[in-house]
C-alpha cells in the first residue's frame, strides 16, 4: 500500500492536467498512488488521463456512473472512497507541485508524528490581474502564518469569516479526518473552505513555510465558473458558525447586516 493517495478532481482541463500529472510523476518521494476522478468532462481530458494510466499503474482513473457531472463535493468524496493510504494529498487538475512537495511533507510527518494536517506555501502563476486580486484576498493569510512563529495553529474558530487555506493543492492530511464530515456545502465552489472548517475542530493545522505548489490563476477556474447568490452565501456562513461552535446569533446578525438581509430569514431557522 502506498504511503499517500493523491486525489485529483478533473473536469474539462485537458490543457492543464498533463502538467499536474507530470508534476506527480517527477516527485522525489515515489511511494504514492494517484486517484483521478473525472467529473463528466466533455473535452479530451479522459483520453489524456487514460494514456498516463497505461504508462504508470500507480495512476488510476475513476468516473461517476454514466460519466455524468456530479460536482466537486461528490467528486472529492469518490476520490476519498478509492484512496488506500493513511495520508491523502490533494492536487487540483490545473495546478502543479514542485518535485519535492511530498518529500517535504513527509519530513514533517517523521519529525512530528502527532501532526495530522499539513498545508504549505504557494506561488501563483497565470492571469496577472487575478493574481493581484488574490494577493490581496488570499496570500496575506498564508504569509501571516510564517510571521506568527507558530507552525501549529488552532483554526477551530478562525474560519468563521474567511478561508485561510486557499486551494486544495497545498493540503496533505490524514484520511481519517474526513470520517463523518459534511460535504453538502451550500456553496459548491468553496467546498474546501467548508471541509477545512470541520477538520479544524478535530486537530491543529501545521503550516510548512515552503513554496511547494504552483497555483494556476485563470478565468476558467472552478471557482470563477461557479457563481452564487448572497442568500446562498449567508446559508454557508450559518453552517460555518455552527461548525465552529461560535456564538450563532451574534455571528449571523453581523453577516445579515453586511448583506442587508432580514435577520429573521436565518436566525429564526
Amino acid at each position: 500500500m502506498a504511503q499517500v493517495s493523491i486525489i485529483t478532481a478533473s473536469y474539462n482541463y485537458q490543457d492543464y492536467i498533463k502538467e499536474a500529472i507530470e508534476s506527480v510523476i517527477a516527485q522525489t518521494f515515489q511511494d504514492w498512488e494517484m486517484i483521478i476522478v473525472d467529473d463528466g468532462s466533455s473535452d479530451n481530458s479522459l483520453n489524456v488521463i487514460k494514456e498516463y494510466c497505461l504508462k504508470d499503474k500507480r495512476i488510476k482513473l475513476y468516473t461517476h456512473e454514466g460519466n455524468i457531472n456530479k460536482g466537486l463535493p461528490a467528486t472529492v468524496q469518490l476520490g476519498l472512497s478509492k484512496a488506500n493510504s493513511e495520508w491523502v494529498a490533494f492536487l487540483e487538475a490545473d495546478d502543479i507541485w514542485e518535485n519535492n512537495y511530498l518529500e517535504e511533507k513527509f519530513n514533517v510527518v517523521k519529525e512530528k508524528p502527532n501532526v495530522e494536517f499539513i498545508y504549505s506555501d504557494l506561488e501563483m502563476f497565470g492571469d496577472k490581474e487575478q493574481i493581484e486580486k488574490n494577493n490581496r484576498f488570499f496570500y496575506n493569510r498564508l504569509s501571516s502564518m510564517a510571521k506568527s512563529g507558530n507552525n501549529e495553529k488552532d483554526f477551530s474558530s478562525l474560519f468563521v469569516y474567511r478561508n485561510w487555506i486557499c486551494t486544495f493543492s497545498i493540503v496533505m492530511c490524514k484520511k481519517s479526518l474526513f470520517v463523518n464530515c459534511n460535504f453538502n456545502s451550500p456553496l459548491k465552489a468553496i467546498v474546501d473552505y467548508y471541509l477545512w472548517t470541520q477538520l479544524a475542530q478535530k486537530c491543529k493545522f501545521y503550516y510548512l513555510d515552503k513554496k511547494l505548489t504552483k497555483w494556476r490563476i485563470h478565468e476558467n477556474s472552478y471557482i470563477h465558473n461557479n457563481k452564487y447568490s448572497k442568500g446562498t452565501e449567508i446559508l454557508f456562513y450559518r453552517d460555518i458558525a455552527n461548525f465552529t461552535n461560535a456564538n450563532f446569533k451574534a455571528k449571523v446578525r453581523s453577516l445579515l447586516l453586511k448583506f442587508k438581509l432580514w435577520r429573521k430569514t436565518i436566525v429564526n431557522q
